[in-house]
């Protein structure tokens, strides 16, 4: 939420945009992203235990999964703080490409790094 607030204070209007439900073709992607979560997951508790702290926490934020409940509780926040926010159906990467084409965003911050042309 920092990021978003300091979005607001600099007068620019945020909508986020959350991934909706699995998307049936992806489902083999999803599996594979899971188990790599788990991966760094596996690989930021052993930098941790030697004492690597900059390597554990880059290895934990490669494992972090948002999760429904996470985006819901985000959700009452961005409700309580007025801020616009769409829920896609699958991947949020259609609901992106529909407003930059509409010209109805003007930028888009992503860490969808395979959205990117």
């Amino acid at each position: 939420m920092h990021r978003v607030r300091m979005l607001k204070y600099h007068k620019i209007k945020p909508i986020l945009i959350f991934d909706g439900g699995p998307l049936p073709a992806k489902l083999h992607t999803e599996k594979i992203r899971y188990k790599s979560r788990e991966e760094y997951k596996r690989k930021a508790i052993q930098h941790l235990r030697e004492g690597k702290r900059s390597k554990a926490n880059e290895c934990f934020q490669k494992s972090v999964e948002i999760t429904p409940e996470l985006a819901y509780a985000l959700i009452q926040t961005l409700k309580t703080e007025n801020i616009e926010y769409i829920v896609a159906p699958y991947e949020a990467d259609a609901q992106l490409a529909f407003l930059s084409l509409n010209n109805l965003a003007g930028v888009m911050i992503t860490e969808n790094s395979d959205l990117l042309p």
